[in-house]
């Protein structure tokens, strides 16, 4: 079980972009990963998967979020959200 930190940037900046961080929590651990916890209202997010692949677990959480609060790739992509994955 590897243990990784997803640090998501373009969310809870500003009023439009609100990610509650208990919606956050329940949408990784929906993908199937435990032991789901967040920082404060950052976006940052560690948890623990069987196959920390970087590249894969990046784009699951991204279209995940997207799906789910439709705040990413709104306007000219200057605030895009992205989530950066740490293993």
């Amino acid at each position: 079980m590897g243990e990784c930190i997803a640090l998501i940037r373009g969310i809870n900046v500003g009023r439009g972009k609100r990610v509650s961080m208990t919606d956050l929590r329940r949408l990784v651990t929906d993908l199937g990963h435990t032991n789901v916890r967040t920082l404060l209202n950052s976006g940052n997010v560690l948890f623990q998967t069987k196959r920390p692949n970087t590249v894969k677990l990046s784009s699951s959480i991204e279209a995940a979020i997207r799906g789910q609060v439709r705040i990413l790739g709104k306007g000219n992509g200057h605030h895009r959200s992205r989530a950066g994955i740490r293993h």
